[in-house]
Order: C-alpha cells, then sequence, then structure tokens
C-alpha cells in the first residue's frame, strides 16, 4: 500500500467514523447497500420494472403498495408474488431483493420458505399458484424477448 492510499483510507476511516456517530449503523449500512445495488444494470432494472407492472397489472394495486409498508390482504399477496418472481427469474439474492422491496432480508427469506412450503394440490394455495403461474410465463417470455433482443432499446 503506498502512502497515498494509506492517506485515503485514514480518511476514509475518519469520514466512516463520523457518519456512524452521526447516523448510526443501520443507517450507514443502508446507504452502503444502496450504492452496491444501484449498479447500472439494464437487464436486471427491466426486468424487475416488468415484475412491477406486471403484479400491479394482475392485483389492480400499485408499485408504491408493492414497496410499502401495508401487510395485509391482496396487497401482502401481490408482494408475495412478486418476491418470488423476481428471486426465481433474476436469481438474486434475499438481500437484493430486499433492498428493491424496501423490506429487511429476514421478511424475503420468510416469503421464500412460505412459498416453498405451498401445496399445488391445496384448494387455497391453488388460487395462488395459478395467479403466480399465469405471472411468471409472461416474465420468462418478456425475459427470452429481452434476451434475444427482440424488445426495443436493445
Amino acid at each position: 500500500m503506498s502512502v497515498t492510499d494509506d492517506k485515503t483510507l485514514e480518511t476514509f476511516v475518519v469520514i466512516l467514523a463520523r457518519q456512524l456517530k452521526k447516523h448510526g449503523v443501520t443507517k450507514v449500512m443502508e446507504s452502503l447497500l444502496s450504492l452496491e445495488y444501484q449498479e447500472d444494470d439494464t437487464y436486471f432494472n427491466r426486468v424487475l420494472d416488468y415484475i412491477f407492472d406486471s403484479v400491479c397489472d394482475e392485483f389492480c394495486v400499485v408499485k408504491k403498495d408493492l414497496i410499502g409498508k401495508e401487510s395485509r390482504g391482496i396487497v401482502s399477496v401481490s408482494r408475495k408474488i412478486a418476491v418470488i418472481l423476481t428471486i426465481e427469474n433474476l436469481g438474486v439474492s434475499d438481500d437484493k431483493v430486499a433492498f428493491h422491496f424496501k423490506r429487511v432480508r429476514q421478511s424475503i427469506y420468510f416469503i421464500r420458505r412460505e412459498f416453498e412450503k405451498l401445496d399445488r394440490d391445496n384448494k387455497i394455495d391453488k388460487q395462488f399458484f395459478e395467479k403466480y403461474d399465469k405471472l411468471n410465463k409472461k416474465i420468462v417470455k418478456f425475459i427470452y424477448l429481452l434476451k434475444n433482443s427482440v424488445i426495443e432499446g436493445e
């Protein structure tokens, strides 16, 4: 490590300590994660936007509801489906999904675990899977077209 690298690192540590004292660990971690997840990944962003739009259209909710605090009824079901579709079609970590849905990682983990326990033969779960399968088919088709540069802008 060179002298300038040492000075840069020292400056970084001083600034980091100041921010930790001022805002706390949670806020600083949120800021660092936002830098990590705000990558310039056009593919990811287009697919995620398409997932949001498709789920919102299917359930007659708005994106603000999917990433909002509401946790009951149709909003909760639509959010769960959007989370699962994001995980399965984009293959991203729970942390990244949590960031984009403004949730903690643990809630994404629980949604994923709950989905794994669903039974396609159960009457109530069948309704969930009908919506999920319909949306998943639509998203898989979008991804195929996007990857094969059929969709404008690629």
